[in-house]
Parts: C-alpha cells; sequence; structure tokens
C-alpha cells in the first residue's frame, strides 16, 4: 500500500514535518496523536497516547513488522515502529468494556485505563488497553484527555494497599478486582506484563509481596522482574504459581474453577521466600557467579553516568557530608538543597532540577524555617520533615521517594536513621547500608546522609567517625574542615572528579554558601593581602625582615606569595638573594 493509501484511510490527516500526523484509529482520538513517517521506503506509524504496533495495525486493517524500538514519551512502554504491507482485515467496532481508575495515596484520581474489545470483519476480536486523564478544564471528570502526558504513574489501588502488610502482586486489574472480592489486598502495574517500573517498588517497601503470575512465559517473566525490583525493599518477596490453571490462565480463572482465599492462603503458608538468583534478566546477575570473558567485556559499551550534581553526586547514588561539630555541614546540605530545587549550580558545578526531601533530625524547626526564610527561597520542590524519626525509618522514607519522587533526598543526620548499635563494627555497618544503597540504585534517587568526623584529626575516608565500611559503601564522601582562615569542602569520588580543598564563604545576611577557590590560591592571596598592608610605600625590605611582620602564614606560603607578587607586577624586587646581596622588596614608585 502506498502512502497515500494510508493517509486516506486515516482521519484528521496533517503534514507536519517531514511526515505528517492524524488521529489513532486505535483509540478515541480528540488531537491527532499518530505520527506517519516514511525511512528507507518503508512507512512508520507511532502513536503517542500509547497505542502498541498490534493495536495500530489491527486498527487500521494493515499487517505489520516490527521495525525497530524506541521510547514512548507518554507512559515509557516499548516504541515499536511499523511497516505497511498489506490489509487483511478491517476493524468493524469498539466497545469498551471496563474502566479502572489508578489513583494517588489519598485516593485521587490521576488517570483511567480503559478496557476495549476491537471487533473485525472476518469475526475476529483483540482486546485493547488505553488510557485518558481528566481534563484540567472540565467539571466533574466530564471531559478527557486520551493520552497520559506528564502524568505521575502510580500501581492499580495505591490508596487501598499503602498500609498493608501483605500485598497479592497480579498482571492485570481485572485479577486484582478479583482478589479483592474475596476479601484479599492487590494491586499490578498500569499496561501489563513487563510494564512494571522501579518507582513502583518502594511502594512495597516493608511489606510481604506475593506474586502470581500468569500461566505462560510473558507472566513468569514480569514475575521475575518484579521480584527482583522488589528485593531488599519488601520485608519478604514470595512468588506462587498457581495450580491447575489454563494455559495463559490467571488467578481470575482459579478463583472461577472453585478456588478461595483460604486456598491462596494455604499456597502462601506452604511457598519459600523468593531469592535472587537465576530465571529472569533482571536477577541473572545475582545469587551466584557469572564469568565472562575478557576479550568480551572490552568490547562492552561504557555506562554512562548521569549527575545530580555535576561530576559529585551521581544519580542513584549514596554519599556522607562528615565535618566535626559545629562546622556547617546542615547550612552545606540546605545551600545544596536550594540549588537542585532551583536548578542552579552549586560551588562552580552544575545541578540536575528536581524535587529534595530533607530529614531534618536534630536541629528546631524554628532555626531550619530561619535559614530558609534568610535565603529568600520559598518553593514547593524543597519538602521537610523535622522533630521524630519514625519507628521504620527506611520503610516510611521508601514510602516518600514513591509519593514525591525527589532526585535528592538528606539524611541530617544517618545515625538517626540507620540505627545500628554500634558504628565502629565493620559488619554490622556494612549491613546496614545496604537498605540505603538499595533504594537508591532502585528509585534512581541520590541520597546524602550527614555524620560527624572522628575526634582525630584525619582526613579522607580515615577521619570519618566509626568503621571504615562506612567510606567504603559511599559513592561520594564530602568532607568539610575548619581552616584558621575560615570553612574548606574537599569530596572523594568514586564516580566524576574529586573537588580539591577548597575554600567556601558563609554570607550571615543571606545564608548562602560561595566558593572562594582552591585553598592553595586563597591562602596565597590572603597572604598577598597581608604583605601588601606589611610593606607601606617608600620602605624597602628584605624577605626575613616581611616573614617578621606577617603572621598565621608559614615561611613557604609568604615566600611564593612575594614571588607571585613580584610577576604580576605589585611588587619590586632587587637583589640577587644570596648572602651579601638578599632579594629586598618594595612597592612600585619606591627609590631604590
Amino acid at each position: 500500500m502506498s502512502v497515500d493509501e494510508i493517509l486516506n484511510g486515516l482521519r484528521g490527516v496533517r503534514k507536519n514535518g517531514n511526515g505528517w500526523t492524524a488521529l489513532c484509529p486505535a483509540h478515541e482520538d480528540h488531537d491527532p496523536s499518530l505520527s506517519i513517517s516514511e525511512r528507507d521506503g518503508k512507512l512508520l506509524l507511532y502513536c503517542h497516547a500509547g497505542c502498541s504496533f498490534e493495536q495500530i495495525a489491527q486498527a487500521t486493517g494493515l499487517n505489520m513488522n516490527r521495525n525497530g524500538e524506541g521510547t514512548c514519551p507518554a507512559i515509557s512502554e516499548p516504541r515499536r515502529e511499523t511497516t505497511a504491507k498489506s490489509e487483511p482485515k478491517k476493524l468493524v467496532s469498539r466497545n469498551p468494556e471496563c474502566e479502572y481508575d489508578y489513583t494517588d495515596e489519598q485516593g485521587i484520581l490521576l488517570f483511567k485505563i480503559v478496557r476495549t474489545t476491537l471487533s473485525y470483519d472476518d469475526g475476529s476480536t483483540s482486546k485493547q488497553f488505553l488510557a485518558k486523564r481528566p481534563s484540567p478544564t472540565a467539571d466533574n471528570g466530564s471531559s478527557w484527555i486520551h493520552n497520559i502526558d506528564g502524568v505521575r504513574l502510580v500501581p492499580y489501588r495505591l490508596h487501598e494497599f499503602l498500609r498493608a502488610p501483605l500485598v497479592y502482586i497480579v498482571e492485570g486489574e481485572k485479577d486484582v478486582d478479583t482478589l479483592r472480592t474475596i476479601g484479599l489486598t492487590a494491586t499490578c502495574n498500569p499496561f501489563g506484563a513487563g510494564k512494571w517500573r522501579k518507582e513502583f517498588s518502594p511502594f512495597l517497601a516493608g511489606k510481604t509481596a506475593v506474586i502470581l503470575p500468569d500461566n505462560d512465559e510473558p507472566g513468569r517473566k514480569h514475575a521475575g522482574t518484579v521480584a527482583a525490583s522488589l528485593h531488599g525493599l519488601a520485608k519478604e518477596v514470595i512468588i506462587i504459581d498457581l495450580p491447575e490453571v489454563p494455559d495463559k490462565g490467571d488467578v481470575t480463572d482459579f478463583i472461577r474453577q472453585g478456588g478461595t482465599a483460604d486456598d491462596l492462603i494455604g499456597l502462601l503458608e506452604r511457598a519459600d521466600s523468593w531469592q535472587p538468583g537465576a530465571g529472569s534478566e533482571e536477577t541473572a546477575s545475582k545469587g551466584k557467579f557469572h564469568f565472562t570473558p575478557l576479550s568480551q567485556l572490552l568490547t562492552e559499551a561504557e555506562e554512562d553516568t548521569s549527575f545530580l550534581w555535576d561530576q559529585t553526586l551521581p544519580m542513584g547514588g549514596l554519599s556522607i557530608c562528615s565535618a566535626k561539630p559545629k562546622v556547617g555541614k546542615s547550612t552545606l546540605a540546605r545551600n545544596l538543597a536550594v540549588a537542585v530545587a532551583l536548578g542552579h549550580s552549586f560551588l562552580g558545578r552544575g545541578t540536575t532540577r528536581g524535587k529534595v526531601l530533607y530529614l531534618c533530625l536534630e536541629e528546631k524547626r524554628a532555626e531550619i524555617r530561619k535559614h530558609f526564610e534568610k535565603m529568600g527561597v520559598e518553593t514547593d520542590d524543597i519538602l521537610v520533615h523535622t522533630g521524630t524519626t519514625p519507628d521504620d525509618a527506611l520503610i516510611e522514607l521508601a514510602h516518600a521517594i514513591a509519593q514525591f519522587e525527589p532526585v535528592l533526598v538528606i539524611i541530617d543526620p544517618l545515625s538517626r536513621v540507620l540505627r545500628v548499635r554500634d558504628f565502629n563494627d565493620y559488619g554490622t555497618m556494612a549491613r546496614g547500608f545496604e537498605p540505603l544503597i538499595d533504594l537508591a540504585r532502585k528509585t534512581n534517587c541520590h541520597i546524602l546522609a550527614l555524620h560527624h568526623d572522628s575526634k582525630m584529626d584525619r582526613s579522607g575516608g580515615d577521619a570519618l567517625l566509626g568503621s571504615t565500611a562506612i567510606f567504603g559503601a559511599v559513592d561520594c564522601h564530602i568532607q568539610l574542615r575548619k581552616r584558621d582562615k575560615g570553612r574548606t569542602i574537599a569530596t572523594i569520588q568514586r564516580y566524576g572528579e574529586d573537588l580539591p580543598e577548597t575554600v567556601i564563604a558563609l554570607d550571615k545576611a543571606t545564608g548562602h554558601i560561595t566558593e572562594q577557590g582552591d585553598l592553595q590560591s586563597f591562602t596565597l592571596r590572603n597572604a598577598g593581602k597581608e604583605i601588601a598592608i606589611a610593606i607601606r610605600l617608600g620602605e624597602i625590605l628584605t624577605e626575613k625582615q616581611i616573614k617578621e611582620r606577617v603572621e598565621g602564614y608559614s615561611q613557604g606560603v609568604i615566600s611564593k606569595a612575594l614571588r607571585e607578587m613580584v610577576e604580576r607586577g605589585e611588587l619590586t624586587r632587587t637583589g640577587e638573594g644570596k648572602k651579601n646581596s638578599p632579594f629586598l622588596y618594595s612597592k612600585p614608585g619606591t627609590d631604590s
């Protein structure tokens, strides 16, 4: 079929750049969401509302071949482009059957999934699942937008299962509602098997998650993916293969065949906990050794690391900021929070804009409010918790990350959340950090924890109070130090670039921190200022006499500062620098 023949069979066709847009025939499209283009002599069709290539093919009466994959911006599910070949059947009718409401934590509607039956002229039927969201300009849900662009995706019946200790996870909304009829709490992800998103997992933190896969290969693979995503967050993960269900059958079939809630509970009691191991792509790297020939390893593409704070804090990473008491950890953290929330650079390095969760568990609420007020910042993208720490702090933190989707979480201080008996015990600390690391990796959120330095005057990872396991667990160690002339910051990176020891200054009037340059340059610059004051106009002094007048700096620093001042023309130097002809320094214009 030619392009013209395809376009003639569509509605609302408009020319758009190198292709066309049209109303998608696979759903009730009111704003053209179907893109049509040609590439290498092949016709490519793509629905921005999320219709799959099979659905477009069936609705247009075309036989489609898959031709590459990409990402659908609306729902982040696999994008499949399609190539037209022939015309075997035509769509006769489209009959919506069920609508499933997806709500937030408070039960407020976010979007709907609509299950529709498509009927064709050859008597065959197929199922279609489409998404729609309420129009912000309509009253009482009387108008709908048939896409979910910009909508937050959540698991089904979120507000019902959020506080349940045990949750069944199934493949579709129909199965969730079936389990509800027999008194069991259940959920699923939108769009079926293979569409589980890592941001869904924190909603199940601390719960017993029981996965009931459909009786087919996609269902079993989906179950393994979900289990791997929940491992380390859920209290326990269990996969139950339902007995005596037909091929491609599900828990609804199990119940229709006479299964009961007691039968499911009995299966649960006899089942073993799921553990990482072979069985899915996501779990293949866990549970046992997997060796790769070096020749193959060297051909693998290099992984890209994205950063929240450029070259410093990686997305999905864990970092620690340490200092002795009253050096400014919390002040630094709040400045970083503001930079991220506003998308501003911080200490000369760019940031990725996003929401910040700030757990301030020691300071008074009034002091925190006063600091942010002084900084002149008023934004909904910084969410602050003050006061006591919940008993299940990590579980509650996982829930909060799932709800607010922050890019940065600040824990101030670490000891209030990571409740371990002995910070000096290596094994205890290594195990204690595992849930934090898993939470950061699985949510792609960076977690920054504030911690104390030891009383000993040490630098780098040795400065941290407690076991060396702390330094070994983090992707970045930020250390603040108090120097004679102010405060400095330095980092040690697993990824990115170390930040050299840099002087920072706090503007007490605004509460903002600014960088003053690396410590060596800053010290030499300040020493030069002291030297300029020490040498009065008209004086000619030896280096020894200058060192006697300038206090607070080593002789080496003063010598280097003098050389730089001469190079910049700020001082004039005579003499040979020998015993009987020492260097003599004076300000320009002084008679020798």
